[in-house]
């Protein structure tokens, strides 16, 4: 367990804005402490310190959500700072060398949000909104400015670049009719929990398209009445794995299932049907297998999730991270795909390893 210890100082400073005005004998930063070898005078840095505030916590500049150029020469990240005027966080992006160095804005004011790189580090795409339903933009790394590359009737969700580049493919609500979008304005917004795709909230099918990024035409991939979740794109761009439900009732994650879609048939194939919720997936980097992450491959088990391997050809599964006790965070494929790496979080301690996958 790895335990920082601060400054005596620093925690009797703590304790006294905690409990208040020390006992008669007793003083915190020091005036009168014989259990700790007597009295001293104060330093002007112990002096200065005092307990922090609501408004230091606020004023924090923070960072993160990094995302690395693909050859590693560098790394994207969002700079967020209160504006106390505006009574809102305003989010910048910034780039810096990856072996260190001074770091410059990247993106204009606009802003960015979801940013994922071309695999060819070429580009950069990531979503804005326009007219209130976020868009999915491009831009050259070597400079530029952004254009907009998705018009689409709703807003862009979750997406992920072709392997070659060419394609982005990306999750969609479905839109409104115009007498619904009529209706709905004018306060026809009731939420029926046991119909359709609400849940404790209200809920829209949505459904799988992708989008050329040359020509900018977008294409439909599935027309389904279910609630698309995690999805993973074969390295050859000719299929998708994705998860969907058909319900979205919030205590019933385990009604996800996992299916497979042939990009060009559209043919869509169910490869799971059972009782427990099933995510994050990821293709192999050959494409003759994916990644899963699930806590059972037949009911809700109330425990950690586990990694999973699926051959959908076949539709074998295993379960490939059982000796790992803890909370697994991200995973990726090694580039030779025999090994996984990921995240892992066991007791206090949050670490990286390596899973050997045979």
């Amino acid at each position: 367990m790895r335990i920082r210890t601060l400054a005596a100082a620093t925690l009797l400073t703590a304790a006294s804005s905690l409990i208040g005005p020390a006992r008669p004998g007793f003083s915190w930063l020091g005036a009168s402490l014989p259990a700790l070898g007597g009295t001293r005078a104060l330093s002007a840095q112990e002096a200065a310190r005092r307990p922090m505030t609501t408004d230091d916590g606020l004023d924090m500049v923070r960072v993160g959500g990094a995302v690395m150029a693909p050859d590693g020469s560098w790394v994207l990240f969002p700079r967020s700072e209160l504006d106390w005027k505006k009574n809102k966080r305003k989010t910048t992006w910034w780039r810096v060398p990856a072996g260190g160095g001074e770091a410059y804005r990247f993106i204009g004011d606009e802003g960015a949000s979801a940013p994922r790189f071309s695999p060819d580090g070429r580009y950069l795409a990531f979503t804005r909104p326009v007219e209130k339903k976020a868009q999915l933009f491009v831009m050259r790394t070597d400079g530029g400015e952004a254009v907009q590359l998705s018009k689409h009737e709703t807003a862009v969700g979750g997406y992920a670049w072709a392997e070659d580049g060419s394609r982005i493919f990306f999750v969609a609500v479905e839109p409104r009719s115009k007498n619904e979008e009529k209706e709905h304005k004018n306060g026809a917004d009731a939420i029926f929990v046991d119909e359709g795709p609400n849940g404790q909230r209200e809920g829209r099918w949505s459904n799988l398209w992708v989008i050329d990024v040359a020509s900018k035409e977008e294409l439909r991939l599935t027309e389904l009445d279910h609630r698309v979740g995690s999805f993973s794109v074969s390295p050859d761009g000719v299929r998708i794995v994705f998860t969907a439900r058909t319900e979205n009732r919030r205590n019933q994650g385990n009604l996800s299932e996992i299916y497979l879609l042939d990009v060009g048939s559209g043919e869509v194939t169910r490869l799971t049907d059972n009782r427990a919720p099933e995510g994050r997936l990821a293709w192999s980097p050959d494409g003759s297998r994916f990644a899963y992450m699930a806590p059972d491959d037949g009911a809700w088990e109330l425990r950690q999730q586990k990694i999973w391997v699926m051959d959908p050809a076949t539709r074998a599964h295993r379960m490939i991270s059982g000796a790992f006790p803890g909370r697994i965070g991200t995973f990726v494929w090694t580039p030779d795909g025999r090994e996984i790496l990921f995240g892992g979080l066991h007791a206090t301690n949050a670490d990286l390893y390596r899973l050997d996958v045979g």
